[in-house]
């Protein structure tokens, strides 16, 4: 059969770990070679934490992606004002979106592979702290390189806002809180 007397898929458990409860990467390509299909939902899975908690967590993080992404773009907006305000040019002013995106990129995989190894929730909280503190910093440069500087901080730290791995792109509350 496809499954097995707990409705899992794939190898039965080794030593002392739970039964799976889904179907990975290894365990599709085998059931795909064979013709057989996985269970969408498996039979027995434990319960979320509440549909209360989860719709808290969802608008948190909903919040914290539009806040990264406005600020990914808003200083474009104001490349004019930081020319003038901080004295400088308008290629050093554009340095502050280069920067964010640059270092967004570079960073998104690290916070995701920080994510698996520490916990969602903790990577999670430490990024809102941290990209507060960016913003806050940001916002009190009164030189053009320090700005450049926090921004890249900024943009460090909004990267572990975006969920990034497979696990976490499931709505499912009980994988990131």
């Amino acid at each position: 059969p496809a499954y097995g007397p707990d409705n899992t898929v794939g190898r039965p458990p080794a030593g002392p770990r739970a039964p799976k409860e889904t179907c990975d990467a290894e365990d599709a390509r085998r059931l795909v070679s064979t013709g057989r299909t996985a269970p969408t939902e498996p039979t027995g899975a434990p319960a979320g934490r509440g549909s209360g908690n989860l719709a808290v967590l969802f608008a948190v993080v909903t919040l914290a992606l539009l806040l990264q992404s406005r600020d990914a773009t808003i200083v474009a907006t104001a490349l004019h004002t930081l020319q003038n305000d901080l004295d400088t040019t308008v290629n050093w002013a554009g340095w502050t979106i280069t920067i964010y995106a640059f270092v967004m990129v570079l960073t998104l995989p690290v916070a995701a592979r920080l994510s698996d190894r520490l916990g969602r929730k903790k990577v999670f909280l430490v990024a809102v702290g941290g990209f507060a503190t960016a913003s806050l910093l940001c916002g009190l440069a009164t030189d053009i390189h320090v700005l450049i500087a926090t921004r890249a901080l900024q943009a460090a730290f909004g990267a572990a806002f975006t969920p990034s791995d497979r696990k976490s792109t499931r709505l499912n509350s009980s994988h990131l809180v």
